[in-house]
């Protein structure tokens, strides 16, 4: 039986490996940069940002900015964030999220969202255009990252 620990332990090597990966084909990421969904704190080793998750015992995993929250439901300050990391979370999220990312982003600021590419048909980014997509991998995993801007034309009509 696998335990917690070795599961865990095989996780983050799986995630740190996607999330050089991805940041490697990024660039600079700069500004107010949140992680919706944080888990144990993955992100935050690479890049200065705030973290959200729902659990406790995860933001208790590691120092930082951290917040206890809801990606449904984002304790943000409208047009405040520059980046949106979105990182294996997406699935677990209600369709309102697209409407809190929509409203904590920046006009010019970009959503990374990345999914396990078994679930790529459930990624409905309503109001955003994809200006960029590539795929991470661990040893194990799979994903597809998608990076969104606001459609603005929509904001023309």
């Amino acid at each position: 039986m696998l335990t917690e620990a070795i599961y865990s332990k095989a996780m983050e090597a799986e995630q740190c490996k996607k999330i050089e990966q991805l940041l490697s084909k990024l660039g600079d990421v700069h500004g107010t940069v949140l992680d919706i969904g944080s888990g144990p704190g993955f992100l935050e080793r690479y890049i200065d940002c705030i973290a959200l998750d729902s659990s406790l015992k995860h933001l208790k995993e590691f120092e930082g900015n951290r917040i206890l929250g809801d990606g449904n439901s984002l304790p943000f300050k409208s047009g405040g964030a520059d980046w949106i990391f979105c990182m294996d979370t997406i699935h677990l999220l209600s369709l309102e999220f697209w409407k809190e990312l929509k409203r904590v982003l920046k006009p010019e600021g970009k959503a990374v969202i990345s999914i396990f590419s078994s679930r790529l048909e459930k990624l409905k980014p309503t109001g955003f255009d994809i200006v960029k997509e590539f795929e991470v991998s661990g040893e194990k995993e799979r994903d597809i990252v998608v990076v969104l801007e606001e459609n603005r034309r929509l904001l023309q009509h």
